[in-house]
């Protein structure tokens, strides 16, 4: 398999290195407000083999070197926004260069509301019912208790 790469070498001496990668990346969360938290997901590029003295890594642009789609769709979460950070970082071996791009998330309550709270309330009112069952058909009390547990 070829790597997708582009390289690019300009008459000033610039060099211009792009690769394509595909990344599956994790994000801590804070839950301490779960339903109604926002998250915070970072991405951080890191040229661990070279120093700064070799390898400098910039946003070319800034905010907009980032692109993000405006057709994101994710059942739990609604995009908020993104922020681009570059820096430095100094270990023993030297000092290396560091790219990060936040992205910000709010979770939606509706979400929620329609998996979790509507269908609990729902079994509940349902176990409620056997209250008006006649006291003497304990087979349908037993039933409807059952089947309030077993949907749970």
């Amino acid at each position: 398999m070829v790597p997708n790469i582009l390289l690019r070498l300009s008459p000033d001496g610039e060099v211009l290195y792009s690769s394509r990668v595909t990344v599956i990346g994790k994000c801590p969360m804070n839950l301490q407000y779960f339903p109604m938290d926002t998250q915070s997901c970072s991405l951080i590029i890191e040229a661990y083999g070279y120093t700064t003295n070799d390898l400098s890594l910039n946003w070319k642009e800034g905010k907009a070197s980032v692109d993000v789609s405006d057709s994101i769709e994710l059942s739990q979460f609604e995009f908020i926004d993104y922020q681009t950070k570059n820096y430095t970082l100094s270990f023993s071996t030297g000092n290396f260069s560091d790219l990060e791009v936040s992205f910000n998330f709010k979770r939606t309550i509706l979400y929620f509301v329609l998996q979790s709270y509507v269908p609990a309330t729902l079994i509940v009112m349902l176990s409620w019912v056997s209250f008006w069952v006649d006291a003497r058909s304990i087979p349908a009390r037993a039933a409807l208790s059952i089947t309030t547990v077993l949907t749970m």
